[in-house]
């Protein structure tokens, strides 16, 4: 799928808020004090798709297959179609609330199996949500939830996890370095790729399966071009860790909905040929 990308929106939509103050330990790792075992939990402040800048929304397509646009966001909802949006927006952005203390939701801990199987259940259950529905518009828009958290998790395999780099340094092409989890075949590819590791998260109520905690969430993450990860340079690819980590999330994303469409007709039929899609920040601590 042919991507359309704006610089601009790669600095607009991925932002660090400030993280609490946290403890640490003489390794660097984040440590838990006996005044906080855990980041006290994030609050549920979604006030719609409006909380993102124009710039940061783009409309992918299924209709001509141009992945993501520029599109008239105007018109698009005149048309009605923000309302399934809506659902797979909110639910992206609850995933580091609802989910915070959850490694398999964001690919942290390297528990990587641990996160198929997250993504397994949500396709499981729009399965269920889709199969011979009575109110097949509110089947689909309920379905778009669950959509948003795949999307979620799969945007963050490529920030959380060093496929990026392990890419980059065994001088993969750019174009061929995005990896589609959902299947067997990308899972494979996955699976194959040695040293793959993802972020330490202390706090995580998942335990972590790393063969050393060193190499934490802070160290690694590339949610925004200022986190250490994210300063990287990549100089074959001519780009920061990153901007290669935030396109390769923007191609992941329309590649999924592009088999989620094929896989579930119902939701064109009810949520149209455009959806709104943006790629969320991390707004969990470090």
């Amino acid at each position: 799928m042919k991507l359309r990308l704006a610089c601009a929106y790669a600095t607009a939509v991925l932002f660090v808020l400030p993280p609490p103050i946290l403890a640490a330990d003489k390794s660097g790792n984040k440590a838990a004090s006996s005044a906080q075992e855990r980041p006290n939990q994030l609050s549920d402040d979604w006030k719609g798709l409006i909380q993102f800048p124009t710039s940061s929304q783009r409309v992918w397509s299924a209709k001509d297959q141009s992945g993501f646009g520029l599109g008239d966001h105007h018109a698009l909802a005149e048309k009605g179609g923000t309302i399934c949006s809506e659902q797979l927006v909110a639910a992206q952005y609850r995933q580091d609330i609802q989910k915070q203390f959850d490694a398999t939701a964001h690919f942290d801990n390297c528990v990587i199996e641990g996160s198929f199987q997250a993504l397994d259940t949500e396709i499981t259950e729009i399965n269920k949500i889709l199969s011979a529905p009575s109110d097949k518009k509110a089947a689909a828009q309920k379905a778009m939830s669950h959509i948003g958290r795949i999307l979620h998790a799969v945007q963050d395999f490529y920030a959380h996890t060093n496929w990026v780099e392990l890419q980059h340094s065994a001088g993969t092409p750019f174009d061929n370095a995005t990896v589609s989890i959902w299947t067997e075949e990308g899972r494979k590819r996955v699976r194959d790729t040695k040293n793959l590791v993802s972020g330490y998260v202390w706090w995580s109520r998942t335990p972590s399966q790393c063969e050393s905690d060193k190499v934490t969430h802070a160290i690694l993450a590339k949610d925004s071009s200022s986190t250490q990860g994210g300063k990287v340079p990549l100089l074959q690819w001519k780009r920061s860790a990153y901007m290669a980590a935030f396109t390769l999330a923007q191609r992941s994303t329309g590649a999924f909905l592009e088999w989620a469409y094929g896989k579930w007709p119902l939701l064109a039929q009810q949520c149209g040929n455009e959806l709104y899609v943006v790629v969320t920040p991390d707004r969990r601590p470090e």
